[in-house]
């Protein structure tokens, strides 16, 4: 089943304008396949097949966004502030509720925010709501019970879009890079809150 899905994931691909598809395709179909390979390997086929809904929201939407600001650096960035901005006047609304869920299910803060490196590896700071417990070593870190329903739905995604606001990441574009980045040269372009994979590239 992992096959097939690579197979009809790599035509899907299309879907994207030429521009994207050329620099990016190699690196989504492999982190594709990846992804299907471990899912196979923890659940099976009924695994594999629950991918695919979000995935196939996620390739119509993005595939749009590209179609709609392709390479135009001021389209992209009106894009990028309009969404956003939307979105955060959306998520203010439930903020409150999903901030006292977090605290009442373990200490500690609500807001969690990475260390991650973002165009020509200019440092800049992931914020996400915190949905696992605070530990000092990341082998200790265990995922909450709210952080798993946050994880699932994507809520835990929407402080990035301060992020963008600011300038530090776009809608759509490569995942941002980890401070060790195990000799990967610093990125060309604005990291994505976006990426064109959903959740592979999640931080």
């Amino acid at each position: 089943m992992e096959r097939l899905s690579c197979r009809l994931y790599a035509r899907l691909l299309r879907l994207y304008p030429a521009h994207f598809y050329r620099r990016y395709s190699l690196e989504m179909q492999a982190a594709f396949c990846e992804l299907c390979q471990e899912a196979a390997r923890q659940g099976g086929v009924w695994a594999v097949l629950k991918l695919w809904p979000p995935l196939l929201a996620d390739l119509v939407l993005n595939s749009l966004a590209e179609h709609v600001t392709g390479d135009d650096p001021m389209i992209r960035r009106w894009f990028d502030l309009t969404l956003s901005l939307g979105m955060v006047c959306i998520g203010l609304s439930v903020l409150p509720l999903l901030a006292l869920l977090i605290k009442l299910d373990s200490p500690g803060p609500v807001f969690y925010a990475g260390a991650k490196l973002g165009k020509d590896g200019r440092p800049f700071r992931l914020l996400k709501l915190r949905t696992m417990t605070p530990a000092r070593e990341v082998s200790q870190r265990q995922i909450t019970r709210v952080g798993a329903v946050l994880r699932r739905t994507y809520l835990d995604e929407w402080p990035s879009f301060l992020n963008v606001l600011r300038g530090e990441m776009t809608l759509i574009g490569p995942r941002p890079q980890s401070p060790e980045r195990d000799g990967q040269g610093p990125l060309t372009a604005k990291p994505g809150l976006m990426p064109a994979l959903l959740r592979l590239h999640r931080a």
